[in-house]
């Protein structure tokens, strides 16, 4: 048996047994950017929120992070 057997194994089977499609690399990538675009804009505005004093701006950041949450729910 050669080496290049253990790194390129043939497939016994040609299709998926799994009736989910498969996921690529492009399509994982850009998930992951959105989940860390989103998390990262959450955490953002909730450390302005901890800072700030001024009633007006905490009500718009309060509106902007209802608007996140929403936001993920629309899928």
């Amino acid at each position: 048996m050669k080496i290049s057997d253990f790194l390129n194994p043939t497939r016994l089977f040609k299709k998926s047994i799994t009736n989910q499609p498969e996921l690529s690399t492009a399509e994982a990538y850009n998930l992951w950017d959105s989940l860390r675009v989103r998390y990262t804009s959450r955490e953002t505005n909730q450390l302005y929120k901890n800072f700030v004093h001024d009633r007006d701006l905490e009500l718009l950041l309060d509106h902007t992070s209802v608007a996140l949450l929403n936001s993920g729910n629309n899928h």
